[in-house]
């Protein structure tokens, strides 16, 4: 029997990563639909060149509207509901696990253990200074490590094509995460995210409930401390508190790694999804070296000193570092 649709939805993809990116959302909504979770049902794509001219995904139309636009009328009991919902999702798609970081490209319905990762799609590696908007996929994974994703996004990918020349605040970050020891811990257990968790890819109804989240261009299997991130409508204080208190509730491992996690997701956002430039990295180094002068002991401001700003930051900038 033909299934009956009263309506769908045309997706255009933007063609920075042909095949890739349509490709690995589309896979993506499917093993969340297969794991009935509140995601659009995929009729049918194309990855290929097209007489449309771009990829296309045509998927099922989910009433509700965007939560960005509606988060700030609803009244405390609907946002906490709202609030809720979202951290139970985040739980949701946390609990999907992988050994290595990347998106996915296979997936079988039938078994669900069998997803094979390609590239990540993420916003990072959408750098406007790159040639075509984006850094091409064999660039970009997948990756075994924190640390080799870490590096690719300081490098433009990994090996990377950012000059040499250039190099040189992005190995000075490497070299601060490595003193911190950040890469520490579980190595070969990396979790699903959405990767662009925005109120404008989360819709909702007029009774607070979560009708649909969209837009599954960026999702992957990251670490821990990078998958479990704040939508960008929580902005005040108390809805952040009731957030990260219903994550602690829907998955303890979640609460660990938004908290314990803050020192890495600061790197991420000011060193590189602005933009992958040596300017950036470095007011990203200089505002860390401030903040560590002011709020930790002496012996532990030298240690730093020593082992990672060996030179001194101000020598090392003026000597190593010319933009």
């Amino acid at each position: 029997m033909e299934q009956q649709v009263d309506s769908i939805v045309a997706k255009l993809v933007y063609p920075w990563r042909p095949r890739w990116k349509t490709e690995g959302e589309v896979t993506s909504m499917r093993m969340l639909r297969a794991r009935r979770t509140c995601v659009p049902e995929v009729y049918c794509y194309c990855a290929e060149p097209n007489p449309v001219g771009l990829e296309w995904i045509l998927m099922q139309h989910m009433p509700g509207e965007r939560a960005d636009l509606r988060f700030a009328d609803f009244d405390p009991k609907r946002r906490q509901h709202v609030i809720e919902q979202v951290a139970d999702l985040v739980a949701c798609l946390f609990s999907i696990e992988h050994r290595m970081i990347g998106s996915i490209s296979q997936f079988s319905d039938n078994t669900s253990d069998e997803i094979v990762l390609g590239p990540l799609n993420d916003l990072a590696f959408e750098d406007p200074l790159f040639k075509g908007g984006a850094i091409p996929a064999d660039q970009c994974g997948p990756f075994m490590t924190k640390r080799d994703l870490l590096e690719a996004f300081a490098f433009l990918g990994k090996p990377g094509l950012m000059p040499l020349e250039n190099r040189g605040p992005g190995r000075k970050l490497i070299e601060l995460y490595d003193f911190l020891d950040l890469h520490a811990g579980d190595q070969h257990t990396f979790h699903f995210s959405h990767g662009d968790l925005a109120g404008r890819n989360i819709l909702v109804d007029n009774e607070g409930n979560v009708a649909a989240l969209l837009d599954f261009g960026n999702a992957g299997f990251r670490p821990g401390e990078l998958a479990v991130t704040l939508p960008d409508f929580i902005d005040n204080d108390a809805d952040k508190t009731l957030y990260i208190s219903a994550l602690q509730r829907a998955n303890e491992s979640l609460y660990r790694y938004y908290i314990d996690g803050t020192e890495q997701r600061k790197m991420y956002e000011k060193g590189f999804r602005i933009s992958c430039t040596p300017g950036n990295i470095i007011i990203l180094l200089v505002r860390y070296w401030e903040a560590h002068e002011c709020h930790c002991d002496q012996s532990s401001v030298v240690s730093l000193r020593e082992q990672v700003f060996y030179k001194g930051l101000d020598e090392w900038l003026d000597s190593e570092t010319k933009i």
